[in-house]
Parts: structure tokens; C-alpha cells; sequence
């Protein structure tokens, strides 16, 4: 299943089309769904990358797993797989903000959390900055492009306006589901395989058990058909004997 099907039967599908609308609005902005420029950190200094054509190399990471996965690969430098302040250069306010749990590191799943927050946060910006034909930071009904029900759906408050927060807050409802409906897809995948072995399992036994009375069947009637071919050389000598 697409991620593209999953997201059409949620709650929050309508998000997309809100997406798209506002891309289709202006060319001057664009939605960035990865959020950082993983081509921008060295292993060695915090430099961006140079203007110009971008080096031949790999492909950029497809999502946050993969991207926090390169960045701790690049900035990790003593090899614990996590990522000291220090070892992120980034701003002490950031590094606590990521650091969910307080223990002075960052995690892979606390970058995770983060690059997924910093998607969205962009996201809604682009969005908003897009639909927002009035300058005022919000977004009205007839602005937002969506029917009574799909607006009321983000405008969490019930003020008539949808805001940054109330964006944001509807595009990880819409992240989420969607992560929940692949969980679930997935899992339905696992247990139709699992039924598929076990039924074959059971065609390969019972294949096997047919096959064994079948060779027990042939034997025994080979077995009686020497019997007879026995009974009936006696009888003969015997009538051979007599005459």
C-alpha cells in the first residue's frame, strides 16, 4: 500500500490537497520535505556546502530515519552513536530542545523527532505564507481553500482563523495517521504470510500423509497379489500330485 493511498482514506487527507493548492499558488515558494540540508554538514566543520553545481555523490537521505542516521554518521566522532552537544555545533536552546530526555545526548529517534518537527514546521510556513492573501498571519475559511468541515477540523480554538500552531498541529495529526495505517498494513501483511506458510505447511502434510497411504495401499495389494500367485502354484501341484 502507497503512502500516497494510505493518506486518502485519513481523517486529514483534505491537508494535501491544502498542500498542493498552496505549491500550485506561487513559484516562489516550495515545500521542503526534508526539513535540513544534509549535504551542508561535514564530518569535520559545521560549513555549508559551496555555491554551484551540487558534488557527484549519494543520493540525499529518503527520510528522517535515513537523515539522522547520515548526520550522526558525520558528527559522532568518538563512536557512540549518539551526538554530544559539542559534536552537534548546534545552539545550547536547540541542542535542549532536541534532547527530550535530558541526558546530554541526542539520540537517533530525538533527531528523528526533530527533523520531523523542523519538516512541518516548514511546511505549515509555506503554506501559510501561500494561502494568506490578506498579510495577516491566519488563515480564513474562504483563504484556506476547504470545505466547512475539513476547516472547523484544524481550527482547533473555533475562532474562524487557522494559525501556524493550529497548521502544524494538523500536519503531524496527518503524519501520524499515516504512520499508523502502514503500521497496520504492514502488520496485516505479516499475518497473511504467516497464514499463506502455515497453509501450506498443512497442503505439504497432508500431501505427504496421501502419499504415504498411497505407497501403503500399493504394498499391501502387491502383498496379496502374491499371496494368490502362491495359493494358486499350490493348488496346482497339488491337482498335478493327484492326477
Amino acid at each position: 500500500m502507497s503512502v500516497s493511498s494510505i493518506g486518502s482514506t485519513s481523517a486529514y487527507s483534505f491537508i494535501d490537497r491544502m498542500v498542493m493548492n498552496a505549491m500550485k499558488g506561487t513559484s516562489k515558494t516550495k515545500s521542503n520535505e526534508d526539513g535540513f540540508d544534509i549535504s551542508s554538514v561535514s564530518s569535520t566543520s559545521g560549513a555549508q556546502r559551496p555555491a554551484g553545481p551540487p558534488p557527484q555523490g549519494p543520493p540525499p537521505p529518503r527520510n528522517s530515519s535515513e537523515m539522522a542516521s547520515k548526520l550522526i554518521g558525520a558528527l559522532d566522532t568518538n563512536g557512540d552513536s549518539v551526538l554530544s552537544a559539542a559534536e552537534s555545533k548546534l545552539s545550547s536552546s536547540l541542542f535542549k530542545t532536541l534532547d527530550t530526555n535530558s541526558d546530554g545526548n541526542l539520540s537517533s529517534d530525538e533527531l528523528v523527532t526533530g527533523i520531523d518537527n523542523e519538516r512541518t514546521s516548514k511546511m505549515a510556513s509555506d503554506v501559510l505564507k501561500s494561502l494568506d492573501t490578506n498579510g495577516d498571519s491566519v488563515l480564513s475559511s474562504a483563504e484556506s481553500g476547504l470545505s466547512s468541515t475539513e476547516f472547523n477540523t484544524l481550527d482547533t480554538n473555533g475562532d474562524g482563523t487557522v494559525t501556524l500552531d493550529e497548521l502544524q498541529a494538523g500536519l503531524k495529526a496527518r503524519d501520524a495517521e499515516r504512520s499508523s495505517a502502514m503500521t497496520k498494513s504492514k502488520t496485516s501483511t505479516t499475518a497473511q504470510e504467516t497464514t499463506l506458510a502455515a497453509s501450506t505447511s498443512t497442503y505439504d502434510s497432508l500431501q505427504s500423509l496421501i502419499q504415504a497411504l498411497a505407497q501403503n495401499q500399493a504394498s499391501s495389494a502387491y502383498s496379496n497379489q502374491n499371496s494368490l500367485t502362491q495359493l494358486l502354484q499350490l493348488s496346482s501341484q497339488k491337482l498335478t500330485t493327484t492326477a
